[in-house]
């Protein structure tokens, strides 16, 4: 049986977001959206691809769980934004559109891509000065925090 999204990460995510100040709530109303369509999900590191021109070969070969469309574009554009820097708004765009068009084009909003990133970013924060993950997700993401938002 393939393990579902939010119970294996729940305890790391509400210690995480306490750590970050967040509040569990937030974090409940984003895992407990009960019925929500899911696809097979293996780390979306960056670090766990190979690309060779238009060509690319996964690495990795962990645990494979379930997670929300989108969850792992959000992982991807995290990993990468921590590792480089802030990426352009324009690349975001592109990449959700990209994804929406390939893999689900009814099941990924960029709202649900902003939520995705944001508990990525929990679970990637305790990386942070190693890995490569050079720059805090607080100072590259592309967006208003979604968390102070949801709060206010």
């Amino acid at each position: 049986m393939i393990p579902g999204f939010a119970s294996p990460r729940q305890a790391a995510l509400h210690h995480a977001a306490t750590a970050a100040g967040i509040h569990g709530p937030v974090i409940d109303a984003v895992l407990g959206r009960p019925g929500e369509p899911v696809t097979f999900y293996k780390d979306p590191n960056i670090r766990n691809y190979l690309a060779n021109r238009n060509e690319v070969a996964v690495i990795d070969f962990d645990d494979l769980t379930l997670a929300p469309f989108g969850y792992d574009l959000a992982g991807l554009l995290v990993t990468a934004s921590m590792t480089y820097g802030r990426l352009a708004d324009r690349s975001i765009t592109r990449c959700l559109r990209a994804y929406r068009l390939a893999v689900a084009p009814q099941l990924c909003s960029l709202a649900d891509l902003k939520r995705y990133a944001e508990l990525h970013h929990l679970l990637t924060l305790r990386y942070l000065g190693r890995n490569g993950y050079r720059h805090p997700w607080p100072t590259v993401r592309p967006w208003p925090d979604p968390f102070l938002t949801e709060l206010n």
